[in-house]
């Protein structure tokens, strides 16, 4: 099988900026391991100008999925718990996106290369400690990976999402 990462595409030059989105979970990378006591709808301000793109996923501070990318999945039948974030712009415009909470896997293999700073160089997942997971993050690296399997990256890519950038993992 085949795996990605999800990321936010270069081509997007400005996304919404959130105003106190870091402090919502107490720096906390969302897992099902620790969704419990977490409210199922927050909220936050951001700030928007007109260069200011919407695009389907953010991933700094946190990772996000447009409403429209949380329906792609749901309408192939993969369950994600999510937390709801509604933004509010300063003009009382609103925004939701999702914050997935997807398991957190020890699947990383010896032959990935890590940087003097503990940063991934070269990523290699281990596919036996994987086996049937779609959509999961790699537990004990300092990156916040998200990956999605081959199924949902070809749904992804026949979608009209937008911003969204998926770069293939190597696989042992």
């Amino acid at each position: 099988m085949d795996y990605y990462i999800l990321n936010i595409s270069p081509d997007v030059k400005k996304t919404i900026k959130p105003h106190d989105c870091s402090n919502i979970f107490k720096g906390k990378i969302l897992t099902l391991d620790n969704l419990d006591g977490i409210d199922y709808l927050r909220s936050s301000k951001y700030t928007k100008d007109k260069n200011t793109e919407e695009s389907d996923i953010i991933v700094n501070p946190i990772y996000m999925i447009s409403n429209k990318f949380k329906n792609l999945i749901k309408e192939y039948h993969i369950d994600l718990d999510t937390i709801a974030i509604q933004f509010l712009d300063q003009n009382n415009e609103t925004l939701l996106y999702w914050v997935p909470a997807v398991e957190n896997l020890d699947c990383i293999s010896d032959k990935t290369i890590f940087n003097p700073d503990m940063t991934i160089k070269d990523l290699y997942v281990d596919a036996k400690k994987i086996q049937d997971k779609k959509i999961f993050k790699i537990k004990n690296v300092l990156e916040p990976f998200l990956i999605v399997d081959l199924y949902i990256a070809e749904k992804i890519l026949q979608s009209d999402l937008y911003g969204v950038l998926l770069r293939k993992v190597k696989v042992v």
